[in-house]
């Protein structure tokens, strides 16, 4: 399977194409942010591909029209590329739990996955829009959309985190992620639909849910020693992240 993977250098973009160019079963269609500023290169890269997980967004703008054109705007350009090739390959979306909320963001991914989901529907083609909760792992950028990424930062550099908002917050580690998606790929390239249907919106559970003042209390204890052994996988996946930010450049 040929899979394309749009926002291949972001934080799920990275951990992904990791993910696919390791699998026998799988080819990494590369992939260049630049390609939306070029309709050729965009058309070449869509039928090239059998499927395509479309990231790429942007998470904070100088202003909510300005972040609200720019990703609907994204999937739009994803559009017309793959009309002008008329091909169909499996587009996988990446929605948010925020896309409830009555922001920019969450406008711009409704938007999105019901333009693709029409599509779909109309071309007789396979759709998967994953409802993601909040992710962490190594490698999320600082000081941008992560409050774990910004924590495990702080702390491992002598800085002080301040809590904004102490709410529960649903969480799932990268590379359980990483499974869902590549195991829908697999199922639609095998015609396998047992489960959710060609066309769907799946809502990821996450692993777990804590308050952002019970990460932080964790984060404080992994700077004077590691989880202990009977740790549960969670709170190891919480430490394996801690620590990967120790020699992190912001």
């Amino acid at each position: 399977m040929k899979v394309g993977i749009t926002g291949q250098s972001g934080f799920i973009g990275t951990h992904l194409a990791q993910t696919v160019a390791s699998a026998a079963d799988m080819e990494l269609i590369p992939f260049e942010d630049a390609f939306f500023a070029d309709e050729d290169k965009l058309r070449t890269f869509v039928k090239s591909c059998d499927a395509i997980m479309h990231l790429a967004a942007m998470s904070r703008a100088p202003s909510e029209e300005v972040l609200y054109e720019t990703n609907t705007g994204l999937v739009k350009k994803l559009i017309a590329a793959m009309d002008a090739e008329d091909v169909n390959p499996h587009v996988l979306f990446a929605s948010s739990v925020h896309e409830t909320r009555n922001t920019a963001y969450g406008r711009a991914k409704r938007e999105g996955r019901t333009l693709l989901a029409q599509r779909a529907e109309k071309r007789g083609t396979p759709f998967t829009a994953f409802i993601i909760p909040n992710v962490f792992g190594s490698g999320a950028r600082v000081f941008y959309a992560s409050f774990i990424a910004n924590f495990a930062w702080q702390l491992n550099h002598g800085q002080e985190p301040t809590i904004q908002v102490d709410a529960p917050i649903r969480l799932i580690y990268v590379d359980h992620l990483m499974k869902i998606i590549t195991q829908r790929i697999r199922a639609v390239a095998a015609n396998d639909f047992s489960g959710d249907p060609p066309v769907a919106c799946i809502a990821i559970p996450c692993d777990f849910e804590k308050k952002v003042s019970e990460v932080l209390a964790l984060f404080r204890s992994f700077k004077d020693a590691p989880p202990a052994a009977d740790a549960d996988d969670n709170v190891r996946n919480l430490y394996d992240t801690f620590i990967s930010y120790a020699d992190r450049e912001v």
